[in-house]
């Protein structure tokens, strides 16, 4: 018999939080959490949003009776990083840092990894994100030449 492996996937918006859990392939299920943006902006401090985000996620393991499920893997929208590569990206306490931090800017995926790293830790599995929204696969040609066409545009509009 095939062993299943077990895969929390974490989708957070400014407006919802996407979850679904999966078995190798098959979906076991998949929720929208909506919730209103001010909801969520409202809340001070990232501790907060955390917490109020962990209850949801918790709530929908228990709605779908997978509370006790044993994970293998948690997988998350990524946030604003630094530049990555595309594919997996092992989510780390660096990344964790840098996202708290909004050192590359803030959106809410922001919180995606880092709920993901929480609830990693406490499962005693790993967390990463996929396919990061600030994947940075540029050949450097293509960024000088870019330089160049803005350098350009921006003399023209000046004169």
């Amino acid at each position: 018999m095939k062993r299943k492996f077990y895969i929390l996937v974490i989708n957070i918006g400014s407006t919802s939080t996407k979850l679904g859990l999966f078995a190798n392939e098959i979906s076991l299920f998949k929720e929208t959490a909506g919730y209103k943006g001010e909801e969520l902006s409202q809340l001070k401090g990232m501790d907060e949003k955390l917490l109020f985000l962990y209850k949801m996620v918790k709530e929908v393991l228990a709605k779908h009776n997978q509370s006790g499920i044993k994970l293998d893997l948690i997988v998350s929208r990524g946030g604003v990083t630094r530049p990555l590569e595309s594919g997996a990206c092992l989510i780390t306490d660096s990344m964790c840092q840098d996202l708290k931090n909004a050192r590359y800017g803030w959106h809410p995926t922001n919180l995606g990894p880092l709920l993901a790293h929480q609830i990693a830790e406490e499962r005693g599995v790993q967390a990463i994100i996929f396919d990061s929204p600030v994947t940075d696969e540029m050949e450097p040609i293509a960024r000088i030449s870019g330089l160049k066409e803005i350098k350009r545009k921006a003399a023209f509009h000046v004169l």
